[in-house]
């Protein structure tokens, strides 16, 4: 009767223990699966920012780089004098 009983206890056990694996296995895979759509969300979010504005566009930093080069004249004479057109 103990062997039995002790038998019985142990699949039982044995079972919930699966129990709790496959729970613990479920809550992880979709944490991980919603963490990975909110990274998405967020990369989306900041891109479309960085789209609508032109000051952190990468189209607003060559305008403005190209606004400082016709700005900047470098001395053909070689004395190393750079000269800023008005």
């Amino acid at each position: 009767m103990n062997l039995k009983f002790f038998g019985l206890i142990i699949t039982v056990m044995f079972i919930a223990l699966l129990g709790i694996i496959y729970i613990q296995w479920h809550f992880i895979s979709n944490t991980i699966k919603l963490n990975e759509e909110q990274f998405e969300r967020h990369v989306i979010s900041a891109l479309k920012q960085v789209a609508n504005d032109p000051a952190l566009s990468a189209v607003g930093e060559i305008q403005q780089v190209g606004r400082i080069r016709a700005c900047v004249i470098i001395d053909p004479i070689g004395d190393d004098a750079i000269h800023i057109r008005p």
